[in-house]
């Protein structure tokens, strides 16, 4: 029991018997809003990704790692496959090479390694020491701001009208299995 004059606690905090119950609660306030704060944060970050599936995919003009430049318009007729990533992702680290070896068993298919809002030179180290093949790069972003990119690795599929087809995100060793998957879809002109 807490006698007259005596200080009442709350954990670590000493209050006063004159302070009001409301603000000797305060510790527990605080983590209630950080609690709340927290899955605000996790749902502004579920926020609904535009709908691009299905709509043309938004025109690009890429600068290839080995010279040129390439665009959407120049690569319709074929599908596509973008590749967006970083050199510091370490994801992405992880899937370049499946994705590699995605493009190389499917020539018919123009698979383009997009590094997003990195220097020339921090990418040309980088590929020189992977041997990658078709990097193409987006230093201001434009591209990735285009397809709503905001993780990597995050690849897109775009079929040989130019139509926008499927998203992944993230590393997933079963990536290319649905990669795949979409190419014999689309290669039967089947609805996804």
């Amino acid at each position: 029991m807490v006698g007259p004059g005596r200080k009442r606690s709350v954990g670590i905090v000493v209050f006063p018997p004159s302070i009001p119950r409301l603000f000797r609660r305060w510790p527990d306030l605080v983590v209630l809003g950080v609690a709340v704060f927290a899955v605000a944060y996790v749902l502004a970050g579920l926020r609904d990704v535009p709908t691009f599936e299905g709509n043309l995919a938004p025109p690009f003009t890429l600068t290839r790692m080995n010279g040129g430049r390439v665009t959407l318009a120049e690569l319709r007729g074929k599908i596509i496959v973008l590749d967006f990533w970083a050199t510091w992702c370490g994801p992405c680290r992880k899937s370049l090479p499946l994705v590699e070896d995605f493009a190389r068993r499917n020539p018919d298919i123009r698979v383009l390694a997009v590094d997003v809002g990195e220097p020339p030179a921090i990418v040309a180290a980088f590929v020189q020491s992977r041997s990658l093949e078709n990097v193409g790069l987006d230093v201001d972003k434009r591209i990735a701001r285009a397809y709503d990119v905001n993780s990597y690795p995050t690849i897109v599929m775009i079929d040989s009208r130019g139509t926008y087809r499927r998203r992944w995100t993230g590393y997933d060793p079963s990536t290319v299995r649905s990669l795949n998957e979409t190419r014999i879809t689309l290669e039967n002109n089947d609805p996804l």
